[in-house]
């Protein structure tokens, strides 16, 4: 079978591959069992399971959640608060470090790189 295109496919592939984030896609909104319902439609199409194969012949395990993730790891490359992402993603600061802080970038040692350099004046 050929390789499926299209603007989801498209996305899906940039995704897979590490592509951008729109921010359209952060409603803020949660919805009950959406997950679950989005997964158990995925699981019904040819395309998704195409999909599957494709990221399985990357090395990669695809998931409904590979989205979400995808979603939290690129706001938090991005530098977005936490607050902002937890917000868009429907859920509370300490929900979303529980599952996501392996995505939260450490900016201690730049933070005080910076003060070494001048770059950031004492509050003392």
């Amino acid at each position: 079978m050929p390789p499926l295109s299209g603007g989801f496919f498209s996305l899906a592939r940039r995704w897979l591959k590490g592509g951008g984030l729109s921010s359209s896609t952060a409603t803020g909104q949660q919805q009950s069992k959406a997950g679950e319902a989005v997964g158990t439609y995925l699981k019904r199409r040819a395309a998704w399971k195409q999909l599957k194969e494709e990221a399985k012949n990357q090395g990669e395990v695809l998931t409904a959640y590979s989205f979400r993730h995808r979603y939290a790891k690129a706001s938090h490359a991005l530098g977005l608060p936490i607050a902002n992402i937890a917000q868009a993603m429907g859920h509370t600061i300490e929900v979303h470090l529980t599952s996501y802080a392996r995505f939260t970038p450490d900016a201690t040692a730049d933070l005080y790189a910076r003060a070494q350099a001048g770059e950031v004046k004492s509050i003392i």
